[in-house]
């Protein structure tokens, strides 16, 4: 038998008759440490960094997706005044800009597979190619401060709409090539030893939808339907999803369905969250600046870890 104490970040679990220490589980990265004792040392506890996966006992990675369009790329953070940080070299980082669209004809861009969490170089507000950041940095910085190790997988492009460049799975679309990506990034990892669990998705995009009426009008069902269907791709019926998109651009300003549509479907669905970008810093009338980056990073970071809290231990 066993006792369990619990709070929003933790989740405890004790021998109810020698009142030891069974096993941690922590709630805002869902990883679970189990504890072992012996005859020598009671006390001593063996502690996994990450949850086991029950079938062939890798470690468990958490995966976080960051998708969508300019703002979520970081289409005017300059890379180049960037400074690294410690923490950064505790984080897998693995980056693609999607190609084979109205804002990158050719082939898509990418980085060296996986690396640690750092700056891209790829077309951007700089040039092609560019080096520039997007709100992954300050965010997984956040996540990462407890010391757990994470994997951030970000799969982006400008000027991209949901009704004619994302589209729903199967359909060609860039969330095809999206969905291909992550697959390659959880291959790679279980080839190193590690399986990956995906553990939330960040989508930013949706500016680009309100372009018409009738696609504002659409945009909220096709991403509901995202939504499931990515959920269902990954096996996470209860992926914590935080979505966002910049209202006072032009398009959204004009044809505010689209942030209305993200909001409701935040409303009906516990484990999805909505984020505003307003009050940050812009470079222009669509993207943010370096700053606002990086703010935008600490929000989405706190709509995760609350989304996290939710959660049962697995």
């Amino acid at each position: 038998m066993s006792k369990i104490l619990e709070n929003a970040a933790l989740r405890l679990e004790f021998d109810r008759e020698e009142g030891g220490l069974v096993a941690v589980a922590n709630k805002l990265t869902g990883e679970t440490y189990a504890v072992t004792r012996d005859s020598d040392d009671r006390a001593r506890g063996s502690k996994e960094r990450s949850r086991l996966n029950k079938k062939d006992n890798k470690p468990m990675t958490p995966l976080i997706v960051l998708a969508g369009q300019s703002n979520a790329q970081g289409w005017m953070g300059d890379g180049r005044i960037l400074r690294r940080e410690p923490v950064d070299d505790r984080i897998l980082f693995r980056w693609i800009i999607l190609g084979r669209n109205n804002m990158l004809s050719g082939e898509s861009q990418h980085g060296q597979g996986w690396e640690t969490l750092g700056v891209q170089n790829g077309i951007c507000g700089y040039g092609n190619p560019a080096l520039h950041f997007g709100p992954e940095i300050q965010m997984a910085r956040t996540l990462a401060k407890g010391g757990e190790r994470m994997a951030v997988v970000k799969a982006t492009i400008g000027a991209s709409s949901l009704y004619g460049d994302w589209r729903l799975p199967g359909q060609g679309g860039l969330t095809d090539a999206m969905l291909s990506e992550v697959e390659d990034a959880r291959r790679d990892l279980r080839a190193g030893g590690r399986n990956a669990r995906v553990r939330g998705l960040l989508w930013i995009q949706g500016e680009s939808d309100a372009d018409t009426d009738e696609h504002a009008q659409g945009y909220g069902g096709l991403l509901a339907e995202l939504i499931a269907k990515l959920r269902q791709q990954w096996k996470e019926p209860g992926l914590p999803v935080v979505l966002g998109m910049d209202e006072q651009h032009p398009g959204p300003a004009a044809r505010p369905r689209v942030v209305e549509a993200q909001r409701a479907i935040a409303g009906a669905d516990p484990m999805v969250a909505w984020t505003s970008m307003r009050g940050l810093e812009k470079a222009d009338e669509s993207h943010l600046a370096n700053a606002g980056l990086m703010k935008h990073g600490e929000r989405l970071a706190g709509a995760l870890s609350r989304l996290w809290e939710k959660e049962e231990p697995t």
